[in-house]
């Protein structure tokens, strides 16, 4: 008789190792409440007073009337223990317990009272023998039960084993396959770690020589009908380097794509190393994408998903503070405009996207730009390449991977997919690689050229067939349309060397741009120098020439910041060369020039401010606005000797935010994009102690370890004053 595929199980709760101890020890105890020697100690109690209440005149209790009760409580507690198929320690050790007991009571009332000495010293060793031997019992119990549980598993496991051998037989007409394991699957679920996901189970064989895996690759539908597994539910195969008939089958049970899947809202840090999560398996794992290697292409129709799988991407993509994100879009921006928002209305410190281009002109100098950056991204970090004993270069905050992702690329002119293709076939030791999306997957949206450098593939619902065949090429084996029948399910690859696999995208929700961009704002990194330095006017302006474009409202409202991260300023004209004598009244041009001419400006409106709302300038008052506005400032010698160096100025902004108590060594080379090592050797050189242990340098930040405010000023006082001497080269690049 064929024996079927076990009912689904539904999803349970992860518990801990204690809870599962526990409720498997309330389980198998027979005195839920008492361990063994109160256990010993209540019946012994109750004993004793049966034989002084039974021994007095006015109640006169039958000797024979404990041993009774107790030859009952024996009979039924072997009876019992011999039903469940007890050891024999517990046959005995039960039964033993009532006789016993109940004897010692039957025993006081023949005595006259249970209070002469013998009689207590009796009681009292039965208690001991009681306490000792329950443990014993007990153990012999549970070796029992654990026995019985992994001989009934293990006949399931081999019942279900020759079905799926009589299955391979009767469906794919291959005689002679062995199934050599069988794998539950309890993976933890996706956005809820808590939550242990039993879904199916995997089947290991080997097939016999004159076979092999097209035939089960051909009638995976068959199999999972003659299985008769849920809806949803199905079979998928693979290979595996054993040898070429070794095999594994992926069997569900449980349909872990029916409901939508919510991407997690937690936005923890993470790093292009970890994997950019997408979505989930039929079994219940996680998809994820390596992008730092690889190139990759999303495809789906209209109503497939592909907004919500590229928001999905996105949000793991700037969750990393080792990746910058460029965006194309000839649609007007519409797909990036959300996650500049916050930044736009000052919410946000940076921009989640570093640049977003949405005109012919725009994509050409970002895409010169990055093709231009691969060969000086080589050069300039040989030695980190060499430090690190690998050819490509590595990728951190302070040299962070730019992922160049690219919407509705079948708008794009011939020239800039040539371009994109250049870029995927060069830029991947330069840690540079381009993401392409479309409506469909057909030569005249993605061209072969380009298609055939794409790694990572996402299909999402076509409306064409002919697109994922395209897309996965013309001889794989792909589900058929029924296994997709709602929005986000697709299928995905990661290799040549794959099969296709069904899956669906995580759903990110429409305020999740939103959402991502403020959460992240903080560890965003910035493009390096050396790759700045490629074509600067153009990374530079690149806001700039967004704001006259006028694609993004309120752009021009946005103070400027650092490299661009906020509108570059218009270009000014070159100053002419500065006289040797300025004359007198005049500012030296320059940035000290400029510095001294913001400052004079500063204090003059504020000295209006003040006669406006006073008959006459109170000069103490004057006084303090000079003193707050060149509160800071530090005017030091050609030799750098008397400024603050720029690492300590950073952490001293830093830990001047709000609600900062200190600055993390994280943050402070994050913000200079130089590595931890080379931030701590800096500090020690400025005499400033790092705490021993890691502190929440501000509310919401996990625990680092860093400098405190008052140490870091202590060290900026002593340089101003002249007592500590800034060591020569310590503001040089890393």
């Amino acid at each position: 008789m064929s024996i079927e595929t076990p009912a689904p199980k539904q999803a349970k709760k992860k518990t801990s190792k204690k809870e599962r101890q526990a409720a498997e020890e309330a389980r198998r105890r027979w005195s839920h409440a008492q361990g063994p020697w109160l256990s010993a100690a209540n019946a012994a109690s109750l004993s004793l007073a049966a034989a002084t209440v039974g021994s007095l005149p006015e109640v006169g209790l039958p000797v024979w009337a404990p041993a009774a009760v107790g030859a009952i409580g024996a009979t039924a507690a072997y009876t019992k223990a011999a039903a469940t198929k007890l050891p024999a320690l517990s046959k005995l050790y039960r039964p033993g317990r009532w006789a016993g007991f109940a004897g010692w009571t039957s025993l006081a009332l023949a005595a006259g009272g249970p209070w002469s000495a013998d009689l207590l010293g009796v009681l009292g060793a039965g208690v001991v023998a009681s306490a000792l031997l329950r443990p014993a019992s007990q153990a012999w119990e549970i070796s029992a039960q654990d026995r019985k549980s992994a001989e009934v598993e293990a006949k399931e496991r081999l019942d279900l084993a020759v079905a799926w051998e009589r299955r391979i037989d009767r469906v794919c007409s291959i005689k002679g396959t062995v199934v050599t394991d069988i794998r539950e699957w309890k993976n933890p679920h996706p956005t809820n770690p808590d939550e242990i996901w039993e879904t199916g189970y995997t089947v290991k064989g080997k097939l016999p020589p004159s076979a092999g895996l097209e035939a089960l690759n051909r009638n995976t539908a068959k199999l999972a009908d003659d299985a008769d597994l849920p809806a949803g539910c199905g079979v998928e195969v693979a290979g595996l380097p054993e040898s070429r008939r070794t095999f594994e089958l992926f069997i569900n049970t449980v349909n872990a794509l029916e409901k939508t899947i919510h991407y997690p809202g937690d936005y923890t840090r993470r790093s292009i190393y970890d994997g950019i999560l997408n979505g989930v398996y039929r079994d219940g794992t996680t998809s994820t994408l390596d992008m730092k290697w690889k190139s990759t292409v999303l495809i789906g129709a209209t109503g497939s998903g592909k907004s919500a799988q590229l928001a999905a991407v996105m949000a793991s993509l700037l969750r990393c503070d080792d990746v910058i994100v460029w965006g194309i879009d000839p649609n007007g921006g519409g797909v990036f405009e959300p996650y500049l928002r916050p930044w736009v209305e000052g919410r946000a410190t940076r921009p989640a996207i570093d640049w977003v281009a949405v005109d012919e002109a725009e994509m050409h100098h970002m895409l010169d730009f990055a093709l231009a950056a691969i060969e000086t991204r080589k050069i300039g970090y040989t030695d980190l390449m060499r430090q690190t004993n690998d050819t490509k270069v590595p990728s951190s905050s302070a040299v962070p991977h730019i992922q160049i992702v690219t919407d509705e690329t079948a708008s794009l002119s011939p020239e800039l997919k040539e371009k994109l293709r250049q870029l995927s076939d060069r830029s991947r030791a330069a840690s540079i690689r381009p993401m392409v999306c479309s409506l469909r997957a057909v030569s005249d949206s993605i061209p072969r050229p380009l298609m055939a450098q794409m790694q990572n593939r996402i299909g999402l619902r076509v409306n064409e067939e002919e697109d994922l065949n395209y897309l996965f090429g013309w001889k794989s084996k792909l589900p058929s349309a029924s296994e997709m029948p709602a929005e986000g399910y697709g299928l995905i690859r990661h290799d040549a060397a794959e099969s296709p696999r069904l899956f669906r995208g995580l759903f990110a929700d429409p305020d999740s741009a939103d959402q991502v961009a403020e959460a992240t704002a903080s560890w965003r990194p910035e493009l390096d120098d050396v790759t700045v330095r490629v074509r600067p006017g153009v990374y530079m302006d690149r806001w700039q020439r967004a704001r006259k474009a006028g694609w993004l409202p309120g752009l021009g409202k946005t103070t400027g910041s650092k490299k661009g991260a906020g509108p570059a300023p218009a270009a000014e004209p070159p100053r002419p060369a500065a006289p040797k004598d300025t004359p007198k009244g005049t500012t030296a041009p320059g940035p000290l020039g400029d510095m001294l001419s913001g400052l004079g400006e500063s204090i003059r409106k504020k000295r209006q401010e003040i006669e406006r709302k006073k008959n006459g300038p109170d000069e103490s008052e004057v006084d303090a606005t000079f003193a707050a506005l060149t509160h800071g400032l530090t005017l030091g010698n050609q030799d750098g000797q008397g400024s603050v160096p720029r690492v300590l100025q950073a952490a001293l902004d830093l830990a001047a935010a709000e609600g900062a108590k200190g600055a993390a060594v994280v943050d402070i080379a994050t913000e200079l994009r130089w590595s931890r090592p080379t931030v701590r050797a800096r500090m020690r050189a400025l005499e400033v102690e790092e705490l021993p242990k890691p502190e929440r340098w501000h509310t919401g930040a996990k625990p680092e370890r860093g400098y405190t405010r008052e140490a870091l000023q202590v060290a900026r006082e002593r340089i101003l004053s002249g007592e500590l001497e800034v060591p020569a080269g310590i503001d040089a690049d890393e």
